[in-house]
Protein backbone atom coordinates (compact mmCIF):
# COMPACT_ATOMS: atom_id res chain seq x y z
CA UNK A 1 0.00 0.00 0.00
CA UNK A 2 2.83 2.38 0.82
CA UNK A 3 5.27 1.33 -1.94
CA UNK A 4 4.74 4.32 -4.22
CA UNK A 5 4.79 6.69 -1.25
CA UNK A 6 8.09 5.28 0.03
CA UNK A 7 10.03 4.95 -3.24
CA UNK A 8 9.06 8.11 -5.13
CA UNK A 9 11.41 10.59 -3.42
CA UNK A 10 14.39 8.20 -3.28
CA UNK A 11 13.90 7.77 -7.04
CA UNK A 12 13.96 11.55 -7.35
CA UNK A 13 17.28 11.57 -5.45
CA UNK A 14 18.66 9.08 -7.99
CA UNK A 15 17.29 11.26 -10.78
CA UNK A 16 19.29 14.18 -9.37
CA UNK A 17 22.44 12.06 -9.44
CA UNK A 18 21.71 10.96 -13.01
CA UNK A 19 21.35 14.58 -14.09
CA UNK A 20 24.49 15.83 -12.33
CA UNK A 21 26.71 12.71 -12.42
CA UNK A 22 28.23 14.12 -9.25
CA UNK A 23 28.46 12.34 -5.89
CA UNK A 24 27.80 15.70 -4.20
CA UNK A 25 24.19 15.20 -5.24
CA UNK A 26 23.97 12.00 -3.17
CA UNK A 27 25.71 13.69 -0.24
CA UNK A 28 23.17 16.53 -0.31
CA UNK A 29 20.29 14.05 -0.43
CA UNK A 30 21.81 12.26 2.56
CA UNK A 31 22.13 15.53 4.46
CA UNK A 32 18.51 16.35 3.68
CA UNK A 33 17.37 12.93 4.89
CA UNK A 34 19.37 13.03 8.14
CA UNK A 35 18.16 16.58 8.81
CA UNK A 36 14.58 15.42 8.40
CA UNK A 37 15.01 12.42 10.72
CA UNK A 38 16.26 14.76 13.46
CA UNK A 39 13.46 17.23 12.69
CA UNK A 40 10.77 14.52 12.83
CA UNK A 41 12.09 13.19 16.15
CA UNK A 42 12.01 16.68 17.61
CA UNK A 43 8.57 17.37 16.20
CA UNK A 44 7.12 14.09 17.51
CA UNK A 45 8.40 14.95 20.99
CA UNK A 46 6.93 18.44 20.95
CA UNK A 47 3.60 17.98 19.17
CA UNK A 48 0.68 15.60 18.72
CA UNK A 49 0.30 14.64 15.06
CA UNK A 50 -3.34 13.49 15.02
CA UNK A 51 -4.87 16.85 14.15
CA UNK A 52 -8.63 17.20 13.84
CA UNK A 53 -9.14 19.60 10.90
CA UNK A 54 -11.72 22.36 11.07
CA UNK A 55 -14.10 22.98 8.18
CA UNK A 56 -12.26 26.17 7.32
CA UNK A 57 -10.35 26.85 4.13
CA UNK A 58 -8.12 29.52 5.70
CA UNK A 59 -7.26 27.37 8.74
CA UNK A 60 -6.33 24.29 6.71
CA UNK A 61 -4.54 26.25 4.00
CA UNK A 62 -2.40 27.93 6.66
CA UNK A 63 -1.75 24.60 8.37
CA UNK A 64 -0.55 22.91 5.17
CA UNK A 65 1.51 25.94 4.21
CA UNK A 66 3.30 26.14 7.55
CA UNK A 67 3.71 22.47 8.44
CA UNK A 68 3.86 20.51 5.18
CA UNK A 69 4.65 22.39 2.01
CA UNK A 70 6.01 25.90 1.61
CA UNK A 71 7.43 26.67 5.05
CA UNK A 72 9.56 23.51 5.58
CA UNK A 73 10.77 23.70 1.98
CA UNK A 74 11.74 27.37 2.19
CA UNK A 75 13.27 27.17 5.68
CA UNK A 76 15.46 24.17 4.85
CA UNK A 77 16.83 25.76 1.69
CA UNK A 78 17.29 29.16 3.34
CA UNK A 79 19.29 27.59 6.18
CA UNK A 80 21.44 25.67 3.73
CA UNK A 81 21.97 28.82 1.65
CA UNK A 82 23.07 30.80 4.71
CA UNK A 83 25.19 28.14 6.43
CA UNK A 84 26.89 26.50 3.45
CA UNK A 85 30.20 27.87 2.22
CA UNK A 86 29.64 26.50 -1.28
CA UNK A 87 29.56 28.79 -4.30
CA UNK A 88 26.29 30.47 -5.24
CA UNK A 89 26.13 28.31 -8.34
CA UNK A 90 26.39 25.08 -6.35
CA UNK A 91 23.83 26.34 -3.84
CA UNK A 92 21.38 27.05 -6.66
CA UNK A 93 21.89 23.62 -8.20
CA UNK A 94 21.69 21.90 -4.80
CA UNK A 95 18.01 22.67 -4.26
CA UNK A 96 16.55 19.52 -5.77
CA UNK A 97 18.83 16.84 -4.25
CA UNK A 98 18.72 18.51 -0.82
CA UNK A 99 14.94 18.86 -0.78
CA UNK A 100 14.35 15.41 -2.32
CA UNK A 101 16.41 13.86 0.48
CA UNK A 102 14.46 15.80 3.11
CA UNK A 103 11.02 14.97 1.70
CA UNK A 104 11.99 11.31 1.16
CA UNK A 105 11.60 11.10 4.93
CA UNK A 106 9.20 13.96 5.66
CA UNK A 107 6.50 13.12 3.12
CA UNK A 108 5.90 9.52 4.34
CA UNK A 109 6.09 10.78 7.94
CA UNK A 110 3.39 13.36 7.25
CA UNK A 111 1.04 11.00 5.45
CA UNK A 112 1.46 7.90 7.63
CA UNK A 113 1.12 9.82 10.92
CA UNK A 114 -1.65 12.15 9.72
CA UNK A 115 -4.32 10.18 11.57
CA UNK A 116 -4.71 7.02 13.65
CA UNK A 117 -6.60 5.10 10.97
CA UNK A 118 -4.54 2.59 8.94
CA UNK A 119 -6.68 3.32 5.87
CA UNK A 120 -5.31 5.86 3.39
CA UNK A 121 -7.07 7.33 0.36
CA UNK A 122 -5.87 7.27 -3.25
CA UNK A 123 -5.10 10.97 -2.94
CA UNK A 124 -2.83 10.44 0.07
CA UNK A 125 -1.03 7.39 -1.31
CA UNK A 126 -0.53 8.48 -4.92
CA UNK A 127 -1.63 12.02 -5.76
CA UNK A 128 -0.08 13.86 -2.82
CA UNK A 129 3.38 12.23 -3.18
CA UNK A 130 3.35 13.02 -6.90
CA UNK A 131 2.34 16.62 -6.13
CA UNK A 132 5.32 16.89 -3.76
CA UNK A 133 7.70 15.53 -6.40
CA UNK A 134 6.32 17.81 -9.13
CA UNK A 135 6.56 20.79 -6.78
CA UNK A 136 10.25 20.16 -6.07
CA UNK A 137 11.08 19.71 -9.76
CA UNK A 138 9.25 22.88 -10.79
CA UNK A 139 10.80 24.89 -7.97
CA UNK A 140 14.29 23.65 -8.86
CA UNK A 141 13.87 24.70 -12.48
CA UNK A 142 12.47 28.11 -11.55
CA UNK A 143 15.22 28.78 -8.97
CA UNK A 144 17.80 27.97 -11.65
CA UNK A 145 16.24 30.47 -14.07
CA UNK A 146 15.78 33.11 -11.36
CA UNK A 147 19.48 32.88 -10.51
CA UNK A 148 20.48 33.05 -14.17
CA UNK A 149 18.23 36.06 -14.86
CA UNK A 150 19.56 37.86 -11.76
CA UNK A 151 23.15 37.32 -12.90
CA UNK A 152 22.21 38.50 -16.39
CA UNK A 153 20.47 41.52 -14.81
CA UNK A 154 17.21 40.90 -16.68
CA UNK A 155 14.70 42.27 -14.17
CA UNK A 156 11.55 41.32 -16.08
CA UNK A 157 12.56 37.67 -16.29
CA UNK A 158 13.51 37.64 -12.61
CA UNK A 159 10.10 39.00 -11.63
CA UNK A 160 8.30 36.57 -13.96
CA UNK A 161 10.15 33.51 -12.68
CA UNK A 162 9.70 34.62 -9.06
CA UNK A 163 5.94 35.00 -9.60
CA UNK A 164 5.79 31.54 -11.18
CA UNK A 165 7.71 30.14 -8.22
CA UNK A 166 5.20 31.63 -5.77
CA UNK A 167 2.30 30.18 -7.78
CA UNK A 168 3.98 26.76 -7.97
CA UNK A 169 4.48 26.74 -4.20
CA UNK A 170 0.85 27.43 -3.41
CA UNK A 171 -0.98 25.28 -6.00
CA UNK A 172 -0.42 21.95 -4.13
CA UNK A 173 -1.46 23.59 -0.84
CA UNK A 174 -4.63 24.92 -2.48
CA UNK A 175 -5.49 21.52 -3.98
CA UNK A 176 -4.72 19.62 -0.78
CA UNK A 177 -6.98 21.98 1.17
CA UNK A 178 -9.86 21.52 -1.28
CA UNK A 179 -9.44 17.74 -1.10
CA UNK A 180 -9.46 17.75 2.71
CA UNK A 181 -12.68 19.77 2.77
CA UNK A 182 -14.29 17.66 0.05
CA UNK A 183 -14.77 20.66 -2.24
CA UNK A 184 -14.64 20.38 -6.06
CA UNK A 185 -13.06 16.92 -5.89
CA UNK A 186 -13.15 16.29 -9.69
CA UNK A 187 -11.37 19.64 -10.17
CA UNK A 188 -8.81 18.68 -7.51
CA UNK A 189 -7.88 15.48 -9.32
CA UNK A 190 -7.87 17.13 -12.75
CA UNK A 191 -5.74 20.08 -11.61
CA UNK A 192 -3.43 17.73 -9.70
CA UNK A 193 -2.96 15.70 -12.87
CA UNK A 194 -2.04 18.82 -14.86
CA UNK A 195 0.42 19.96 -12.17
CA UNK A 196 2.03 16.52 -11.98
CA UNK A 197 2.32 16.34 -15.77
CA UNK A 198 4.02 19.75 -15.77
CA UNK A 199 6.54 18.45 -13.24
CA UNK A 200 7.09 15.30 -15.31
CA UNK A 201 7.57 17.37 -18.48
CA UNK A 202 10.18 19.55 -16.75
CA UNK A 203 11.96 16.40 -15.52
CA UNK A 204 12.11 15.09 -19.09
CA UNK A 205 13.49 18.43 -20.28
CA UNK A 206 16.08 18.29 -17.49
CA UNK A 207 17.25 14.92 -18.81
CA UNK A 208 17.39 16.18 -22.39
CA UNK A 209 19.18 19.42 -21.53
CA UNK A 210 21.23 18.20 -18.57
CA UNK A 211 24.39 19.67 -20.10
CA UNK A 212 22.76 23.11 -20.01
CA UNK A 213 21.82 22.66 -16.36
CA UNK A 214 25.41 21.77 -15.48
CA UNK A 215 26.90 24.68 -17.41
CA UNK A 216 27.92 27.89 -15.54
CA UNK A 217 25.00 30.17 -14.69
CA UNK A 218 26.66 33.21 -16.21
Amino acid sequence: MYVFLLILMPLLCLFCYFISRNKISLVLSGIGGVTCVLFCILRSLLSFRHRVPLFSFASNFSYYCITEYAFPLVILYALYFLISRDTIELKVKSFLPLEAGFFAVYMPYLIITANSSPVRSFFELFVKPALFAALLILCAALIFFIARSVLEKTTKKSVLYSALLAVALFIPIFLNTLWLLGIFIPFVYAASGVFILCGFAIAVLMMIFKDVLQSPLE
